[in-house]
């Protein structure tokens, strides 16, 4: 099902090439292929799960004739189950996810505490990001990370305005996030992700 997965990703991004080795990941959110995430979940009523990560592939873009741009691709496992894989880039500032068609979003950024941008995603809603802290600290199974970012997503557009929370460590990457999802029926929101592990195939420095 990956392999059919990987190969219909190829026909309908045609601007997008698989190569064998990733190119250095920038050090907002590193990534190289091999490295694996896991998080535990959990939501209000006592549910518990895990939600898995892994990159799989390194992935280039044409941007132009002379720019291109570096992606991974990052299969995600949830409740045993493979979802369509994300494709996403880091810079020293930001993370990126590529949608298809030479389109992308910021989805996080390293900025200053009330910066705001504006972005449409996969679904077509208009999302509203918003950086709310700098230096926060944050404990979950994997440890405690210091200097945390945390940012808001906000979608506007959904009956019950649907907001995610995430704590990322500039470095490191995302470490926990929360999400108030009121669309989905029965709800049982927030859903907490916390990082249990994370195995890295290089250093995240």
């Amino acid at each position: 099902m990956r392999i059919g997965m990987r190969k219909l990703l190829i026909s309908i991004w045609p601007a997008l090439l698989l190569i064998g080795s990733g190119a250095i990941a920038a050090d907002f959110t590193p990534m190289h292929i091999g490295d694996k995430f896991v998080f535990t979940a959990h939501n209000s009523v006592g549910g518990t799960w895990e939600l898995k990560y892994s990159i799989s592939a390194a992935v280039v873009s044409r941007a132009s004739s002379f720019t291109f741009k570096s992606y991974y691709m990052l299969d995600e496992l949830a409740a045993e189950r493979w979802y369509t894989p994300i494709i996403q880039r880091s810079t020293p500032d930001a993370l990126y996810r590529y949608v298809g068609f030479g389109r992308e979003y910021m989805l996080f950024r390293n900025a200053p505490v009330g910066t705001k941008w504006t972005y449409t995603d996969e679904q077509g809603r208009t999302m509203e990001g918003e950086i709310l802290a700098t230096n926060e600290t944050v404990t979950v199974p994997a440890g405690t990370f210091y200097g945390c970012l945390k940012q808001r997503t906000h979608c506007p557009s959904d009956p019950g305005n649907t907001d995610w929370f995430w704590w990322v460590k500039p470095g490191a990457g995302c470490v926990k996030f929360v999400i108030y999802d009121y669309t989905i029926v029965p709800v049982y929101p927030p859903w907490v992700y916390e990082l249990k592990s994370a195995t890295r195939t290089r250093p995240p420095w």
